[in-house]
């Protein structure tokens, strides 16, 4: 049984995408008997994910998860070589007390990441969720650790260098036999980059590090498919191609987060009885938390009206001066129906606010921007051979979910749900299938490596970081830089998720600066010498 969503409505890959507003059917009424496509959800994590410094076991639910689905990815896909499809999984719905599926999409991977889809596994009479994660993609093995102590993070201890620096929250990392505390740092931000901080990931075998890494702003990370919810359970022939896509302009204007469950959400969530349910505003968590999306976006909006209007468009939802967006898509249907003769408003801050445009928080694959009525905007159709090499993909990141739950084996508990054993004293290390070859990968992006923080040269706590090499402070002449061999960034120690120690930047070999030998045609730049 093979089953296609394709009555839709426009795709942005943009945050200044221009939106067809036209409603069409969401699906044939065969269709609405099977699935409901939800405008509101978990985010898939591989898309976004919040991070973790105080880990815990996610909470149990009292039902066992269905298998997962298969899916049959699009025929259209973000333009790229380096595009791959990530499959969906099941995630809790508490307001309707099951399961629904947040749909597999369309990635572009950090550079020099590999992902480690998260799993279900038995607790007692139900289940937990464990979550996947970002790991370092020459990594051979994982390490389990104990509980990292609490944080000590109380914010930063002196202001920021300039209004584009960031803050990196500190975190305590393993060294040798103990945890060391590293402190929090400003870091220059990067045009284009999200920084991702150093988080841990909670599994039933122990904590596993998972190190800071480049990322890319939401709207050029893929494609985000919308979840579904399936109103009887499928059957094992059962084939899903996703195609209802989460609206990246409105995702930021109605993002939540579940520290809880380690997990972004979108849509609506408003409202006290959210809020005892542990869902947070995006907006308001971000600062907080130091949450890395946030220090990103506040990085390149602050100064500017975008910034404004999605503050606006939150808060008027809050105080319900603002209509807050419809949790399935005949919902949205329906209420951006209602809208066509409210388009815009003015609030109280004089920013313009375009109800119809935030309140579509999914749209669809059919109605992308078309340039010339011809071609999609965008995106590319997936050939037969990208199919097969799509298919392949996916079967090694299911792999990957079945060697963790094979590996991470629940450990007793005897206290509950959120109590790990103190047997779990000393790190557990597991090999790691090989990753394959990054044929598919692209040239990594410049200047892509780990960042040192501002003001570095001051000495870190004893244990933290390894020292730089002495005189590396040094700033050297314009020009003179050795340019590092390809992907050098990148490389970690074998083995290991954790990060390059700061300040490890390829030293300049010995000599470097000397004259050339007689007979070289090519002249050293002026000053070089």
């Amino acid at each position: 049984m093979r089953i296609h969503f394709y009555r839709h409505l426009l795709v942005p890959l943009g945050l200044a995408a221009t939106l067809l507003l036209s409603v069409e059917p969401a699906v044939t009424a065969e269709d609405k008997d099977l699935a409901e496509v939800q405008a509101r959800g978990p985010i898939h994590e591989a898309f976004a994910q919040p991070g973790t410094y105080n880990p815990v076991a996610n909470p149990v639910v009292g039902k066992q998860a269905p298998e997962p689905i298969t899916e049959e990815p699009p025929d259209q896909k973000p333009a790229g070589d380096t595009v791959a499809w990530i499959p969906g999984y099941w995630a809790w719905d508490g307001d309707r007390n099951d399961f629904l599926w947040v749909s597999g999409f369309w990635r572009v991977p950090p550079t020099g990441r590999r992902w480690l889809p998260g799993y279900w596994t038995a607790s007692g009479d139900g289940c937990q969720w464990v979550n996947g994660f970002w790991a370092n993609a020459e990594a051979k093995e994982l390490t389990y650790l104990p509980d990292p102590p609490a944080s000590l993070e109380e914010g930063p201890s002196t202001p920021a260098p300039d209004a584009k620096s960031i803050y990196v929250p500190g975190i305590h990392l393993y060294r040798q036999s103990r945890f060391v505390w590293r402190p929090g740092f400003w870091l220059e931000a990067r045009p284009g980059q999200v920084w991702t901080a150093s988080s841990y990931a909670w599994t039933p075998s122990g904590c596993t590090f998972v190190s800071g890494f480049w990322d890319f702003p939401l709207a050029e990370r893929g494609l985000l498919f919308a979840p579904v919810a399936f109103a009887q359970p499928v059957a094992a022939d059962f084939v899903f191609t996703p195609s209802y896509c989460v609206n990246t302009p409105s995702l930021l204007g109605s993002c939540f987060v579940r520290p809880q469950w380690n997990q972004y959400c979108f849509g609506d969530y408003y409202g006290a009885g959210y809020a005892r349910q542990g869902y947070q505003p995006w907006l308001s968590y971000g600062p907080r938390h130091h949450d890395s999306l946030y220090g990103y976006y506040n990085a390149e909006h602050r100064q500017d009206n975008w910034w404004r209007g999605l503050s606006a468009v939150n808060d008027g939802r809050i105080k319900g001066d603002l209509p807050r967006p419809a949790r399935t898509l005949v919902e949205q249907n329906t209420l951006i129906q209602n809208q066509r003769n409210e388009k815009t408003v003015i609030n109280q801050n004089n920013v313009n606010i375009n109800n119809r445009t935030t309140l579509q928080t999914v749209t669809s694959l059919s109605q992308v921007v078309r340039g010339n009525g011809n071609t999609v905007g965008g995106l590319t159709a997936v050939s037969e051979k990208q199919r097969t090499e799509q298919r392949a993909i996916a079967q090694e990141t299911h792999d990957l979910r079945e060697h963790r739950v094979k590996e991470e084996r629940p450990a007793p508990r005897p206290e509950g749900p959120k109590e790990r054993p103190a047997a779990q004293k000393e790190p557990r290390r597991v090999p790691l299938p090989p990753a394959p070859q990054p044929t598919r990968l692209e040239p990594r992006p410049k200047d892509l490596d780990t960042p040192r923080a501002k003001g570095q040269d001051t000495p870190q706590p004893k244990g933290t970081d390894t020292p730089r090499p002495k005189g590396q402070d040094t700033p050297q002449p314009k020009g003179t830089e050795t340019p590092r061999p390809k992907g050098q960034d990148t490389t970690q120690p074998k083995g290991t998720d954790t990060p390059p120690p700061k300040g490890t930047d390829t030293p300049q070999p010995k000599g470097q600066d000397t004259p050339q030998p007689k007979g070289t045609d090519t002249p050293r730049p002026k000053g070089q010498d």
